[in-house]
């Protein structure tokens, strides 16, 4: 069997969200002293007692908020958690682009996508117009609309879909396939290799249920070679 898969795709980037510079203006998030370059967050000089949200940049936004009796110095009270990650959850959607034209971004709760939520999960995970726009962590820019990522120029984003290629002596499926999620690759390959799928397992085979294909045995002698010299060619072997 042959697998190539990825965890994420690939589409345009229009442009980032400098989110901390954003929740700044917003007083949700507090500096004793503004820095003067480009500076990440943990480097930040954060006024912790009057902070209520935080975030991490990437391709996507990890927004944190400052709970009392979870973070060290929490503001926000355990008792109006719930209706206040509403409230953000709600302005985070309501954010534009620099035209003011609607970014249509995508906000979950954590609890929504994962089975279980371990530690300190992300208050609310953002997609940027749909991870058409980049999440930046850092402070000093001097718009919230930025064109340069956290490390310079960059094209292209990671998309929320992926692709996957496979090739089996035994697989019944063929052409284009719609609709896999990446939790489905793994019991795919054990049910087309023969074994059980673990109970524990959140995905489902994409070949479940359908007729396999006799197996028409493994390479021959000559085939064998062919990729033994390959491999001596590219010096693994």
């Amino acid at each position: 069997m042959v697998l190539v898969v990825s965890d994420h795709g690939a589409q345009r980037l229009d442009g980032g969200i400098a989110v901390n510079e954003w929740l700044i203006r917003e007083e949700l998030l507090v500096l004793n002293e503004y820095p003067t370059t480009l500076t990440p967050f943990d480097k930040l000089n954060v006024n912790w007692a009057k902070t209520r949200v935080w975030s991490e940049g990437g391709y996507y936004a990890r927004v944190f908020f400052n709970v009392q009796g979870r973070e060290p110095q929490g503001v926000i009270p355990a008792g109006e958690y719930e209706n206040f990650q509403n409230e953000m959850k709600a302005k985070l959607e309501a954010m534009t682009d620099e035209k003011g034209q609607p970014l249509r971004s995508l906000v979950f709760k954590p609890r929504d996508l994962y089975k279980n939520v371990r530690n300190v999960a992300p208050d609310l995970i953002v997609h940027f117009g749909g991870l058409y726009w980049r999440s930046i962590g850092t402070v000093g820019h001097p718009a919230i609309h930025v064109q340069e990522n956290d490390t310079g120029p960059d094209g292209c984003n990671h998309a929320q879909y992926g692709t996957f290629i496979l090739a089996a002596p035994n697989c019944p499926l063929s052409g284009e396939y719609e609709g896999a999620r990446l939790l489905d690759i793994a019991p795919t390959l054990l049910d087309l290799a023969g074994y059980e799928i673990p109970e524990t397992m959140q995905g489902q085979s994409l070949v479940a249920g359908l007729e396999k294909k006799p197996s028409t045995g493994g390479p021959g002698s000559g085939d064998e070679q062919i990729v033994h010299d390959r491999l001596a060619g590219l010096g693994y072997v």
